[in-house]
């Protein structure tokens, strides 16, 4: 983050109860970290323990993936206690002891301690370069939106509730001298895929940029748009079974998808 100094930060997880973070908090200090903290979950049944990383690490994209990195190792450590990461945070290394609990009723501390650091490279990025965008080639022929009205997007949810206004969102986008670029990002960036989360109108919305790429009435830009918007919806399903696989080992299952992105 631009204006940091270091990076830092904290490494969330959660465990059954209070015996498994007893020895979870124990462990993580054991394998490095300065500070372990652990107390009953707000938000999560069990028990929640907070490991403090003071790095410091770059603060720049290696930092970042590098801390990143070191919170992977610490959740294996907690897998062998049944516990799965629940998040943590990111800061600069001078407002860590800012957030530090008080009367935490578990605390080990490790002063001076630093838990293992992985090498992390990053590969040189492409040169920039211009590419054209063809064919750019537009028919004049309307876009098919047969079967719009005929979903009950009044019992369908986005981000901002009700999905009754998504029909006419869509038409608009389908209007080509309409203000294309707000209405396509209202409609996914603000409402379908607001934050890169499904909702129960995602899903039957997206047949319809696929009509609208495949019916040639649109310039090469705008399909270009369309396509990284469905890339990004496909995407959801491989971040979701990424995201719950330490969640899944603990229960003995195989990872799931939230039922919204299948």
């Amino acid at each position: 983050m631009t204006g940091w100094s270091a990076v830092a930060g904290t490494h969330a997880f959660v465990v059954p109860g209070e015996e498994q973070a007893r020895a979870l908090a124990e462990d993580l200090a054991a394998y490095g970290f300065s500070l372990v903290t652990a107390r009953p979950a707000r938000h999560a049944a069990g028990w929640a323990v907070t490991a403090f990383d003071e790095g410091p690490y770059p603060p720049d994209a290696t930092g970042h993936r590098t801390i990143d990195a070191v919170g992977r190792q610490a959740a294996a450590v907690a897998r062998r206690h049944a516990g799965y990461p629940d998040g943590g945070s990111r800061c600069d290394s001078s407002l860590l002891a800012r957030i530090r609990p008080v009367n935490t009723p578990i605390e080990h501390t490790n002063p001076g301690a630093r838990p293992p650091v992985p090498d992390v490279v990053i590969g040189a990025a492409s040169p920039p370069a211009s590419l054209a965008l063809a064919p750019d080639q537009v028919r004049d022929v309307p876009i098919d939106l047969s079967g719009l009205d005929e979903i009950a997007w009044a019992d369908l949810e986005h981000a901002h509730g009700t999905a009754d206004d998504v029909p006419d969102l869509v038409r608009a986008l389908a209007d080509l001298y309409g203000d294309w670029e707000q209405t396509l990002d209202e409609l996914f960036g603000d409402d379908l895929l607001h934050q890169g989360t499904c909702y129960t109108a995602t899903a039957p919305a997206l047949p319809f940029l696929t009509r609208m790429i495949a019916s040639g009435a649109l310039p090469a830009k705008q399909r270009l748009d369309l396509h990284v918007w469905l890339l990004i919806a496909a995407g959801r399903r491989a971040e979701d079974l990424l995201g719950d696989a330490d969640y899944a080992a603990i229960k003995g299952r195989p990872p799931a998808v939230d039922e919204q992105v299948q």
